[in-house]
């Protein structure tokens, strides 16, 4: 275990949702700071502390990696079932895929001929790419299909509704400021006709 099979798994964490940076891993797993768990994982070999918090956090950590080289550790034939449901859901070959994803030629059809494990760097790619697929059905077939995200985030939904506030707040001052002109120029006419009709009795 490294400092990369590390940040693979965080990168897969981010992929399906559940972290949206490093430091918010480090403090999730109870490092006070991003700087102390990069310091951490720098070492050779990984403190079995931080290993430790990573395990009481994330329970799938343990069977995520089959060795330090990154391999996922679930059942390839089944995977390779499930991998094939995305294909012809999206309507894609896995030529395509492999494009799209930045892999060689071949890399997941030698994988799939063989019932051999690819590299979970291609896992997340295919994520990142295909986001509405639910990782845990990829992965060990949990789940649904097609990834439930319960609608829009509630920090979006905060953010809109602050911003609906603000933008009601704006439209109401200028109301406001737009009445207070109109107040002015009625009141300034009136000035203007009284003073014609004054310059015009003296006349």
């Amino acid at each position: 275990m490294n400092k990369n099979c590390i940040q693979k798994f965080i990168s897969y964490l981010k992929s399906i949702g559940n972290v949206k940076t490093q430091k918010e891993f480090a403090l999730i797993i109870g490092y006070h700071s991003e700087s102390a768990f990069s310091q951490a994982i720098r070492k050779n070999p990984i403190p079995i502390e931080t290993l430790d918090k990573i395990k009481n956090v994330y329970s799938e950590f343990d069977t995520f990696f089959k060795n330090s080289n990154g391999k996922v550790q679930t059942s390839s034939k089944d995977f390779f079932k499930r991998l094939s449901i995305l294909i012809d859901n999206e309507g894609i070959s896995i030529t395509t895929l492999e494009q799209r994803i930045g892999a060689s030629q071949g890399v997941l059809s030698r994988a799939k001929r063989n019932n051999t494990s690819i590299s979970s760097e291609w896992i997340i790619k295919i994520l990142e790419n295909y986001p509405k697929y639910n990782a845990n059905w990829l992965l060990k077939g949990q789940g649904e299909m097609i990834e439930n995200r319960g609608g829009t985030d509630e920090s979006e939904v905060t953010f809109l509704r602050e911003k609906n506030n603000l933008l009601q707040k704006n439209s109401q001052l200028l109301e406001e400021k737009v009445e207070r002109l109109e107040e002015e120029l009625t009141a300034l006419k009136k000035r203007i006709l009284f003073t014609e009709e004054t310059e015009s009795k003296i006349a």
